[in-house]
């Protein structure tokens, strides 16, 4: 099931996170409290999403935020489960990006991802993401992140990604 996330949600996902994911997101805070990341997660302003099993377990909490007019930010993280409801998340996010679009809400819709986060890299590319740039230096202990990129044609008719 798929819902508006909710403060449960956030802190459990945020306790439960994958390796890679907390170790990438931990890389842009400025602490390594994972309950204060669920706050935050909670306070970004613009649309969030929980995504649970069957059973009600929360597993992926993501959303999008914008830092300026038509250019909205992505941004995800799950549990171990995540492959119980892969399926469901990406026709969500794909939906959630076709209405973004047809919305005249984006122009732009960019996700920044660890460069050692495979698993993100590959399926912000299934969602139709291309990889756009390198940004070395960009985490808190040096890290480098990837910039992924979708963008809209100017007539609003074609979807185009960035090449």
């Amino acid at each position: 099931m798929i819902g508006l996330l909710n403060n449960d949600q956030a802190f459990y996902i945020a306790r439960n996170m994958r390796a890679a994911d907390r170790r990438e997101v931990l890389a842009t805070c400025w602490h390594d409290d994972v309950d204060q990341f669920a706050k935050e997660a909670l306070a970004l302003g613009g649309p969030a999403y929980c995504v649970e099993k069957d059973d009600g377990t929360p597993v992926a909490m993501g959303g999008l935020t914008t830092p300026q007019p038509m250019v909205w930010n992505a941004w995800m993280v799950a549990t171990d489960d995540i492959g119980c409801v892969g399926v469901q998340l990406t026709r969500h996010c794909l939906y959630l990006i076709k209405y973004m679009f047809q919305d005249r809400q984006a122009h732009r819709i960019q996700a920044a991802s660890a460069a050692f986060h495979a698993d993100a890299h590959n399926w912000l590319e299934r969602l139709g993401f291309k990889y756009e740039a390198g940004m070395n230096g960009y985490g808190k202990a040096g890290e480098t992140f990837l910039l992924y990129s979708m963008t809209e044609e100017p007539d609003g008719h074609v979807l185009h990604r960035q090449q």
